[in-house]
């Protein structure tokens, strides 16, 4: 009896179509979260999709410091600024 369900395959059986569960390629709760954040923080901060990949990291910093001055995080502005240092390559770039 032993021999039998050491040799007996497990699962479901070759070409048989999976039942149930998510589809391949569907994104899980957290990452749909984490997209939807992303598009909502574009939007409020007027970023094209486009122009993501061309801002520097200095850009993106003044960005998020100008949008905390806006809504009045004063103290935030003041932490983002002593975080901004700028590296020997994005000085030509302002």
């Amino acid at each position: 009896m032993s021999e039998y369900l050491s040799k007996r395959p497990c699962g479901r059986p070759e070409g048989l179509p999976k039942t149930g569960g998510r589809h391949k390629g569907t994104l899980n709760k957290t990452t749909q979260a984490k997209a939807q954040a992303l598009a909502q923080a574009l939007i409020a901060a007027a970023i094209m999709p486009e122009q993501l990949a061309e801002l520097t990291p200095l850009a993106v910093m003044q960005k998020v410091m100008r949008g905390r001055f806006k809504v009045g995080d004063h103290m935030g502005v003041r932490r983002g600024r002593d975080r901004c240092t700028l590296l020997p390559r994005q000085i030509g770039k302002r």
